[in-house]
């Protein structure tokens, strides 16, 4: 009894995840679309893909019973123009993309489809009731409930299939903290040269950034970064003070930023300019692995051209060992 419930225990923890990665709407509420005879029947959103399920309804599939309006409206067939034969055809055009609603620059683009063909190739209609197809696109970011799929501008000899205000399920993921793991001092030899972290090894307490107002121009300092000696990887103590900034970068989604490593002028200018964009880029790489858009973050590393202060005394020169980010955009 016991190696069953084992077994049903381990079959549980493999598939869960699975089942974590797919949320799914069915029949979701469309406040407006252009064509009446194309129906939004499933939009699901898994690991890698927001996956819409659609029905184009033929005019044969028309009840005999319906209003004379509709009808009318229903036999202007959505993105379908007749051949020489007067054969009716359908077609996706690749450049159809999603995006948010309240957000027209949050952009998701078309990968494939399946059940329709991706323009210019064309699928007959002839007398099918109704064809079923599937549209594949970028994923949805986590939080995004409401958003709209263009296809094109009619104009006159070609008609597209647009749906304004889509709703869906899509939840934002909770921020997940990391456990703060103890970070030995470390100890910088007098003769040392670029093997000196950026900042010091003494937390600062500061406003959490996610609470902070900035504007264009503003640079901030995070105190509480830390790498290794003379390398450029994070060090886990880092990761609260990143997660605060992956906070404000969500809570502010048209924000851009420019991470902006430095260190001091102890030893070669060379190698100092490099550790310092290497570490500015270690920032940039970790709140892209955090869903933050690529293109909303500016890497550049200073070396010691920009020194926070001259003096030579170790406990000044700290400071100039840091990283910073400057708001581009807000």
């Amino acid at each position: 009894m016991k190696q069953k419930a084992l077994i049903l225990a381990l079959l549980l923890a493999t598939i869960s995840p699975l089942f974590a990665q797919k949320i799914t709407t069915l029949s979701p509420v469309i406040n407006r679309k252009s064509r009446e005879n194309v129906i939004i029947s499933k939009v699901q959103l898994t690991k890698d893909y927001t996956i819409i399920y659609c029905t184009f309804e033929n005019d044969n599939g028309i009840p005999a019973d319906s209003p004379p309006q509709l009808r009318q409206l229903l036999k202007r067939f959505p993105q379908s123009k007749p051949d020489t034969e007067g054969t009716a055809t359908i077609e996706i055009d690749p450049k159809v993309y999603l995006y948010e609603s309240k957000n027209p620059k949050k952009i998701f683009k078309f990968i494939k489809a399946d059940g329709i063909p991706i323009k210019p190739a064309k699928r007959k209609l002839l007398d099918e009731d109704a064809v079923s197809f599937v549209l594949y696109f970028q994923k949805l970011d986590a939080g995004i409930e409401l958003f709209n799929l263009f296809e094109g501008e009619d104009d006159g000899t070609y008609q597209f299939w647009n749906f304004y205000g889509i709703h869906i399920r899509n939840p934002k993921r909770p921020t997940k903290t990391p456990a703060i793991k103890p970070v030995k001092p470390v100890v910088v030899p007098k003769t040392d040269s670029i093997k000196t972290p950026i900042i010091d090894t003494v937390k600062i307490v500061e406003p959490a950034l996610s609470d902070k107002k900035l504007s264009v121009g503003e640079t901030v300092r995070l105190n509480n970064i830390y790498f290794e000696v003379g390398k450029f990887d994070l060090l886990p103590a880092s990761f609260t003070e990143l997660n605060q900034l992956v906070i404000l970068m969500e809570t502010n989604t048209t924000m851009t930023i420019r991470i902006e490593g430095h260190t001091d002028k102890v030893g070669d200018f060379d190698e100092n300019l490099k550790l310092s964009l290497n570490r500015a880029n270690a920032v940039k790489s970790y709140l892209v692995g955090k869903d933050i858009d690529f293109g909303r973050i500016e890497a550049k590393g200073y070396g010691s051209t920009r020194p926070a202060t001259k003096s030579s005394a170790e406990a000044e020169r700290r400071k100039n060992r840091r990283v910073e980010f400057v708001v581009v955009k807000i």
